[in-house]
């Protein structure tokens, strides 16, 4: 019995000392949690998470495996939560999420659409995201006009992101080793600290190894992303809020980010520090700048904003900075925006994950019209993926530049990108109207502003195809020696995107000595001028004759049978000459027309001499008609 009962008695120690344990890792981890040392809470929450007296953790774990870039362990424990009728519906729309950074975007789609329906905020968002779920092609098209390298200064297992130009290589944020005595670790990451570091590019195109930028920028805590004025000379950054080299919590006990200003004295960087707009209750950071350098752009997470992290600007107006503007719902979303970056004042280029895209943070791209940036795109696959794509910066041309990825590993590295124009072609089947045969080896006359002129063959079937610069204007001109001639014009001008523009056409047959009726030539009664509205019936006459310069045309001229036979006769001449010397000013040759007035000698009603008839009907006679006397195709 005594043996027995101290049996018992030692397992119910053990239960205690347990369970002790298992509080103690609860508790640590929340306030790991709290402290968002996220590298800490999730060692804690994962020896804790499966026991069903701490319910949270299993949330606030699989919050510490989204915010620490962990998709794998996130999607595998999200997938579990979204199944527990207790979840808040908010787990859904993180799944959804880790569901498209996994390439799973049926799924993404339903559970997005789940979460919109139970939700009253970020309903349209999420809805947005459910259809590009449908929309994969958009965002993969012209992805081989994309080619994108992994820059060799990357190493494995260290964080690499957010390249800014600095002279003629780049500057960026990295958690890498380097002797210094401020390697502090990062509570959130568990890795070291982030500091800027710059590497050159040789003139043979090599990148020399990064090497940490000179003087007092680089801190104890994280330091980047950065940027730089045109001469190089003032530098703007992000870092932990700090002060004698310690860092500063605000009254809800969170250390935020703010932008310092730095400048380059005595062959160094120093610290100048914090700029005005800066504010202990929420974080300032990721700073871009104009051309002229008077606009400063940046995130911000202030509680006024669309949601999540917002773009603002800031203007450099008599020597101070202006309170920051809210970009405006063009550009923010109730998610996250981030790592904005201005090219030429004209282009914005920045990060969401709450756009349609493909996945994680997608870069965009908008304009700037009416002192608004509007117009976000997607800049499609592969600069985006279904990782974190972000941090995009490029040339004055916009045909190259760096990003940053975290595609084909947990960890961000810097990839060079270069855009190849788009492919731009026109193609159609040249066919017979109204039968809609097709007509072999038609002729294509190609014009453009370059001062091409040169003309194709279709093929058996009628089939053409002509492939097409970027930015000029073609004037395509179809035709067949039996067939009248048709003509456009194509611009390709503003063209971003690969395109083969379908042309079908079809050519009217031309027929010989046989009177037609051009009823868009009438003249006033008894009169050689035309009625109004009618003057651009000689000019469509002239664009035929200027189409097909193979055609002789005779221009007929009749009236009614009122007044005068040799009245009638000289007004039918006055008018048909009238229309020759207008297309001979138009300059058409004189040789292709013949003028010919008939008087009333051909009536085509009974409305003779002699016989009552009222207005309209006597005016059935007043007509000019057009006959095709030959075809001289040289």
């Amino acid at each position: 019995m005594r043996l027995k009962s101290s049996i018992n008695f030692n397992f119910v120690l053990l239960g205690l000392a347990l369970c002790s344990c298992a509080s103690i890792n609860y508790r640590n981890g929340n306030a790991s949690y709290e402290e968002y040392a996220y590298a800490d809470a999730i060692k804690k929450f994962e020896r804790v998470f499966e026991k069903s007296k701490y319910k949270d953790a299993k949330y606030k774990l699989a919050e510490c495996y989204r915010l620490t870039g962990n998709n794998e362990k996130a999607l595998a424990l999200y997938a579990r939560l979204v199944r527990m009728s207790e979840s808040p519906n908010q787990i859904k729309y993180y799944y959804a999420q880790a569901l498209m950074r996994a390439g799973d975007y049926k799924n993404a789609k339903t559970w997005f659409e789940n979460f919109a329906a139970g939700s009253n905020k970020n309903e349209l968002q999420a809805l947005a995201l459910a259809v590009s779920c449908d929309s994969m092609y958009n965002f993969y098209r012209d992805s081989d006009l994309v080619k994108i390298n992994l820059l060799r200064f990357n190493a494995s297992n260290i964080n690499t992101f957010a390249p800014t130009y600095f002279k003629s290589g780049i500057v960026f944020a990295s958690d890498r080793y380097y002797a210094s005595t401020k390697n502090t670790k990062s509570k959130w990451t568990g890795n070291r600290c982030f500091d800027l570091f710059y590497s050159k590019k040789t003139e043979a195109g090599n990148w020399l190894d990064p090497e940490p930028i000179s003087g007092t920028i680089n801190e104890a805590f994280n330091d980047g992303p950065a940027v730089f004025n045109n001469d190089y000379n003032i530098i703007y950054f992000s870092r932990n809020s700090m002060q004698d080299g310690k860092l500063v919590k605000n009254d809800k006990d969170v250390n935020v980010l703010k932008i310092y200003k730095g400048i380059f004295e005595n062959n160094e960087w120093k610290t100048i520090g914090p700029l005005s707009f800066n504010n202990d209750n929420y974080s300032v950071a990721h700073p871009a700048i104009s051309k002229d350098g008077n606009t400063l752009y940046f995130i911000s997470d202030m509680p006024w904003g669309f949601g999540g992290t917002d773009i603002y600007r800031v203007k450099f107006i008599n020597g101070r900075w202006s309170n920051p503007e809210n970009l405006g719902a063009s550009i923010n979303t109730s998610a996250n925006e981030m790592f904005p970056f201005v090219m030429g004042d004209s282009l914005l280029f920045f990060s969401s994950n709450g756009r349609a895209g493909i996945g994680g943070l997608d870069i965009y791209a908008a304009e700037f019209k009416d002192d608004k940036w509007v117009n976000a795109q997607n800049m499609g696959y592969p600069i985006n993926t279904d990782a974190d794509d972000f941090a995009l910066i490029c040339d004055a041309k916009r045909k190259q530049g760096y990003f940053t990825s975290n595609r084909n590993g947990k960890v961000d590295r810097i990839y060079s990108f270069q855009k190849l124009p788009p492919r731009l072609s026109v193609s159609g089947i040249i066919t017979s109207y109204p039968k809609l045969e097709p007509i072999a080896f038609a002729s294509v006359q190609i014009k453009d502003g370059n001062g091409l002129d040169t003309t194709i063959t279709a093929d058996g079937n009628g089939m053409f195809f002509y492939r097409l610069d970027l930015d000029n204007n073609y004037h395509f001109r179809f035709y067949n020696k039996n067939y009248f001639a048709e003509a456009y014009d194509i611009s390709t001008f503003g063209k971003k995107a690969s395109e083969e523009i379908d042309a079908p056409t079809a050519l009217e047959a031309i027929i010989t000595d046989i009177p037609k009726v051009y009823k868009k030539l009438i003249f006033e009664p008894k009169s050689v001028g035309l009625r109004r509205n009618n003057a651009k019936g000689v000019d469509e006459l002239l664009e035929i004759m200027q189409k097909n310069p193979q055609l002789t045309i005779e221009i007929n001229s009749y009236t009614d049978a009122r007044g005068n036979d040799k009245d009638n006769t000289d007004l039918t001449q006055q008018r048909a000459e009238f229309i020759r010397n207008y297309l001979i000013q138009k300059g058409i040759n004189s040789s292709r027309l013949l003028a010919k007035g008939y008087g009333e000698s051909k009536i085509i009603n009974h409305c003779t001499n002699g016989i009552t008839c009222i207005d309209e009907q006597h005016e059935e006679n007043n007509r000019i008609e057009i006959v095709i006397t030959s075809i001289d195709f040289k």
